[in-house]
């Protein structure tokens, strides 16, 4: 596996344990965490914060957002910092791509979740059998 893909196994965890709903939510409850992330209008990355890959590496990106939801920014893993490019928000989705130093490549694509993170997938668009799911743990 790659070295661009990163993660905690607190995040995984995590991950694993918000996936499933509870057993006994009501339907009502279930349509206002589907409704909440279609109703994300007003969705912004702009600023310093980590995303947590469930293989083990933690991605800290310092982005800014543009009125047409084009991201521009750096990401850093260890000691690796690069450029993020073709970034853009729509809607309550978010995807960009993260060319690192080794000569990894990173394509990271998301969501807004019903609590107002953002989790997804990753993968090397060269490899893409080289994958991981990410979250974060600040609300946007």
């Amino acid at each position: 596996m790659s070295t661009t893909l990163v993660a905690s196994s607190l995040a995984a965890a995590a991950m694993a344990a918000g996936a499933a709903a509870p057993a006994q939510a009501s339907t009502s409850y279930a349509a206002a965490q589907e409704a909440s992330v279609v109703t994300a209008p007003n969705f912004n990355a702009t600023g310093n914060w980590s995303l947590y890959q469930a293989n083990g590496p933690v991605v800290r990106l310092n982005l800014t957002q543009d009125s047409n939801g084009k991201l521009y920014g750096t990401a850093r893993w260890d000691n690796d910092m690069s450029t993020v490019n073709d970034g853009a928000v729509t809607d309550s989705n978010i995807a960009f791509s993260v060319h690192w130093g080794n000569g990894g490549r990173g394509r990271y694509v998301g969501s807004l979740t019903f609590d107002r993170r953002l989790s997804g997938s990753v993968y090397n668009p060269f490899n893409p059998s080289e994958q991981s799911t990410w979250l974060t743990s600040r609300t946007f």
